[in-house]
């Protein structure tokens, strides 16, 4: 989206022009303005030893990527026929000086005149013709103030100058982070506003509910607020962070703060457990410190935001921990803790303080919203119609996340390339990172094979890097060490400058930030792919318990889209034993990814795994309600059944795995197991979406009538709407429906749907 300016407020070239000529007055805005408008360094040189500049700008560019530097004489007069002053500061700017308190000789290549009064057009000719051969600009009182409504709106405001400062500090760095970080740089799109939704447990709460309510979209900017402690969970791509700097420019913005009198402060937890020991209060003191007492930091509401939770390998009890100190550290004081995540927990599988948390969920675009994403990319490149309704008509829109990111992925792919359609995701970032680090423009004569390698294998190294030390961002020195290292034992024939250069080039996946001396991938899930091909490359990939931590499931998820044909690694990943339920659980979650991803491995293993899954769904929630695991006692057991059956139907539900779904039924059936029935209703569940008129055939033809009493009332709650459905659920549902009339039965069915299972004594069966 293009920045909003708003209106110039009335008056506010009578307040430039009231500026004193105490040096004091003028000089602070001038250097939060030029910070403001994002020149890398801003000196203060004012005084005896100035040689004619109050200021000394560095600004970078990027195209020739070095630094310029930039006088600035700051005047609070009227500049009228006399010259003679400036230019002799002029003429003193064009000497050599040193900069960073001695440390940097440096000259000046163009000089700023400001003033906060008016600039007469003939003393801005006589100053350009007299130095013609240097560059020039003249900042009147009209032009400062459209450059402070700009880059500094909240001078406007009656916001104390040290809090101005931070709440400008603050948006334009977040502003520079977001464009840095941004996949797609085209202005005609338009930012994708993601649906967030509440977090809701309470499915089946009583025997009236008989189908899904809508999830709750909420407007999360003006809803914040009303919560102390808040976690807001997504998948990859779905555009977290890119919400969370949304949030930060919003609160970060006078307006804002005029309105809600909140302090916005922003960390990635990885910052706050390397830096900060997890204290929330030493952030507090450490990010507001520039702020005086003018300020009663306690009398404010303070907004901390952090993103990334999930970016540091930690146990569930040391998570869990975490999360209770930060919820503890919320109850006091006016502060309102926001933590964004890729799901840790499942449903209810979470810690004690998340209970008592406001819990949101960024919510996958709807097909619709994708598609329409789809349009707007596709029209700003110019991709043809005719491709694009191939897109809407290809089973890759089934397939794909219905993220932001892969979205714009594939109408990057379409606009440069133009050719097939990718088969899968991992297919998808495959052929977009040969894209962006340059193997078509090799294939056009553009590059050599080498320099791809090359390019290639030091990103490679950099991911693992990344990964294997839980960092997300180096220094420019650290990457071109890591550039060294790689060549040092190698004869490459290209220079490691040439490399960095190249490297550089490659700003789709990669930020090289000379401005903050920082390079890093743009989107984790960049250096995630690429670590597990640089692990398939070298034969180091290993299927281990770690397949079952979000720190390392993307990783093996690539892993296995990479092999593609992975029977031995799946053999590997069936055999793994949970250490408890929880990784039981989340083994069997876990376990649909990597068998999509491993789409070429023979379907018998495929088959396999589909059975192991429902088994262990079946067994986990059997043993949950016989009270032989603590797991999720502690809910209702209509509740626990929902949430069983939803992650096996959101897992499972796959036309690749519609065969194996049913095999599994066919062998489960014949096992005769105690949990059984509770596996063969999960499979159904996943064969449900079909519309077949023998929804639930596979658990009604291996139960009849000896259907548990959570399983008849599920069947019931999931096919009472339907015009058709087999003759065992129809029969099934009148029995269900005759208990229901029952007051004294309804009493007995209403502590399923509402007491913990803890505390159930008494289990039966419809009769």
């Amino acid at each position: 989206m293009s920045k909003i300016i708003a209106p110039i407020p009335p008056h506010s070239k009578n307040r430039i022009e009231s500026i004193s000529d105490e040096v004091g007055e003028l000089h602070p805005i001038l250097r939060r303005l030029f910070r403001a408008m994002g020149y890398q360094a801003v000196e203060y040189t004012h005084g005896p030893t100035e040689q004619g500049a109050d200021f000394v700008l560095t600004d970078f560019d990027p195209r020739l990527k070095n630094n310029k530097y930039i006088g600035v004489i700051a005047k609070t007069s009227r500049i009228l026929g006399n010259t003679v002053d400036i230019e002799n500061q002029i003429i003193q700017c064009s000497s050599r000086r040193f900069i960073e308190n001695g440390k940097k000789e440096v000259r000046i290549s163009g000089i700023f005149v400001v003033t906060t009064k008016s600039i007469s057009h003939n003393a801005e000719r006589s100053i350009h013709e007299k130095y013609a051969t240097q560059s020039v600009d003249f900042f009147d009182r009209d032009r400062l103030v459209e450059l402070i409504n700009e880059y500094m709106p909240d001078f406007w405001y009656d916001i104390p100058s040290d809090l101005g400062e931070y709440l400008t500090y603050l948006r334009v760095k977040n502003e520079q982070n977001d464009k840095a970080l941004s996949i797609i740089s085209n202005k005609e799109v338009d930012y994708i506003k993601q649906d967030v939704v509440k977090f809701d447990e309470d499915f089946y709460s009583n025997r009236s509910r008989h189908r899904i309510v809508k999830r709750e979209l909420v407007d999360l900017e003006s809803e914040i607020l009303d919560h102390k402690f808040i976690f807001m969970e997504g998948n990859i791509g779905s555009g977290k962070s890119k919400l969370l700097r949304r949030l930060i420019a919003y609160y970060s913005s006078p307006d804002s703060y005029k309105k809600h009198d909140t302090i916005p402060i922003f960390s990635t937890f990885r910052e706050l457990f390397d830096s900060y020991n997890c204290d929330i209060n030493n952030l507090i003191r450490e990010s507001l410190s520039g702020i005086s007492d003018s300020v009663n930091i306690h009398d404010k509401k303070i907004l901390i935001v952090i993103d990334g939770f999930d970016e540091k390998i930690l146990g569930y009890e040391e998570r869990a921990k975490i999360l209770g100190h930060f919820r503890d550290q919320s109850d006091y004081g006016k502060k309102h803790v926001l933590i964004a995540s890729r799901y840790l927990f499942t449903n209810s599988v979470s810690p004690n303080a998340l209970k008592t948390a406001k819990r949101y969920e960024v919510a996958p675009l709807s097909t619709k919203q994708l598609i329409k994403y789809m349009e707007s990319i596709c029209k700003s490149f110019n991709v043809h119609n005719r491709l694009l309704e191939d897109i809407k008509k290809s089973h890759l829109m089934k397939d794909i996340p219905r993220s932001p990111i892969a979205a714009i992925i594939l109408a990057q792919l379409l606009q440069e390339t133009g050719q097939d359609l990718p088969s899968n995701l991992t297919e998808l970032y495959s052929k977009y990172i040969e894209l962006a680090l340059g193997r078509w423009d090799m294939q056009k004569g553009i590059r050599s094979q080498k320099e791809y390698d090359i390019i290639e294998n030091v990103l490679m190294h950099f991911a693992s890097e990344c990964v294997d030390n839980q960092i997300q961002v180096t220094t420019i020195a650290g990457f071109k060490a890591l550039i060294h290292k790689y060549c040092s034992s190698r004869q490459l024939g290209i220079s490691e400058n040439e490399i960095f250069d190249l490297i550089s080039e490659r700003s789709d996946i990669i930020v090289v930030n000379n401005s903050v001396n920082e390079v890093l991938f743009k989107h984790r899930s960049f250096a995630e792919f690429l670590y597990a091909k640089h692990m398939i490359r070298n034969q180091n990939y290993n299927v281990d318990s770690s397949a079952f931590n979000v720190y390392w499931t993307n990783i093996h998820f690539f892993s296995f889209g990479i092999l593609k044909d992975a029977p031995t690694q799946l053999r590997r990943l069936y055999g793994i034993t949970p250490k408890n339920d929880s990784e039981k659980f989340l083994k069997s979650i876990y376990i649909s990814d990597y068998l999509m991803a491993a789409y070429q491995t023979p379907y018998n293993l495929i088959e396999e795994g589909v059975e192991l899954a429902a088994k262990s769904y079946g067994e986990l929630y059997f043993s949950i309600t016989e009270n032989k695991s603590e797991l999720l006692n502690n809910l209702p057991k209509m509740v626990l059944l929902y949430i069983f059956q939803l992650m096996f139907r959101n897992n499972y539900n796959y036309d690749f795995l519609k065969n194996a779904l049913e095999s599994a039924g066919i062998n489960i059936a014949s096992s005769n197991l105690d949990f059984s029935p509770y596996s063969l209703f999960f499979l159904d569940t996943a064969l449900i979406e079909e519309d077949r008129e023998g929804n639930f055939k596979m658990l009604m033809d291996a139960c009849g009538t000896a259907v548990p009493t959570d399983l008849a009332l599920a069947i019931r709650h999931e096919t009472k709407n339907d015009k058709t459905t087999y003759d065992a659920v129809k029969k099934n549902n009148k029995r269900v429906q005759r208990i229901i009339n029952n007051k004294d039965s309804v009493i007995s069915l209403s502590k399923l749907y509402d007491i913990p299972i803890k505390d159930l004594s008494v289990k039966g069966k419809v009769r």
